[in-house]
């Protein structure tokens, strides 16, 4: 018996070592990827074309519906994938820097796009994983009720720059780089800290 609990004891000390590594090597997999992001970027705004874009009238488009619509739509396909534990969940923020209109009834928003998912362990917030990215969705609206009917992002590696140019209007590009300079992303990142608070010791 004494041999037996020994084993497991060694067998359990393992598994946890190995979630640990892995825990490890998703948050550096995270902030490499931020950092290479940023550095990408700002290769991405140099000797880049005009390209204005004409936004909507605030007044007559409600950017907190569409932020709205947006944030349930990434919380809801991202709280239905797999999950690394049972009690994580995803938290979004956002900086919508333009909405474009399409037709009559669709929007191009541009923005930036902060999701991280988060668990709870004795009683400790803990960071699984997140992404830092800018955004295009494209969104519908019915009779008031707006619907994400399409999402691009950049590509990683030798295709970002060429995304980033492909997908955003310049004048767009050049406000987000801005971003981790003019208070943007410290705002997002407390953002999500009171969500968590929020979900967590509500």
């Amino acid at each position: 018996m004494t041999k037996m609990s020994k084993n497991k004891k060694i067998t359990i000390g393992i598994l946890i070592a190995i979630i640990i590594v892995i825990s490890i090597i998703i948050v550096y997999k995270t902030i490499e990827r931020s950092i290479t992001n940023r550095e990408n970027f700002d290769v991405a705004i140099e000797n880049i074309s005009p390209n204005p874009v004409d936004t909507v009238d605030m007044q007559n488009v409600k950017e907190s519906e569409i932020e709205k619509a947006i944030k349930d739509y990434l919380v809801g396909k991202r709280d239905n994938e797999y999950k690394c534990y049972e009690n994580e969940k995803t938290f979004v923020s956002m900086k919508i820097y333009s909405i474009e209109e399409k037709s009559k009834k669709l929007y191009n928003i541009y923005a930036w796009v902060l999701e991280e998912q988060y668990y709870l362990e004795t009683n400790e917030i803990k960071l699984d994983t997140g992404s830092s990215i800018p955004c295009k969705f494209v969104i519908e609206n019915i009779d008031g009720k707006f619907t994400v009917k399409d999402t691009k992002i950049p590509r990683d590696g030798n295709y970002y720059v060429k995304d980033i140019k492909r997908i955003f209007p310049s004048s767009v590009v050049k406000a987000m780089h801005k971003i981790y300079e003019d208070g943007t992303m410290e705002n997002l990142k407390l953002d999500i800290q009171k969500q968590t608070q929020l979900y967590f010791y509500k």
